[in-house]
């Protein structure tokens, strides 16, 4: 059996797909600075299936981080 590159979910969803959005993983600290009105950066992202609920993938590299848009 061939690996796959790219983590899908079992609808076939990649991170990448229409159906699947970022969620935000945020410190202690970083929910309180939300909550107060300043952005803060999160430490992890989720992809999650809208779908099936699957999570897709988890990053917390900083590069895809700063480039993945949460919002909007």
């Amino acid at each position: 059996m061939e690996a796959r590159e790219t983590p899908v979910c079992r609808c076939g969803h990649d991170k990448h797909h229409h159906d699947v959005s970022p969620a935000a993983q945020y410190s202690f600290l970083g929910w309180f600075l939300t909550l107060m009105g300043i952005s803060a950066r999160p430490r992890a992202i989720k992809f999650v299936c809208r779908r099936c609920d699957e999570v897709v993938e988890t990053t917390v590299d900083p590069k895809m981080i700063a480039e993945t848009r949460l919002w909007g």
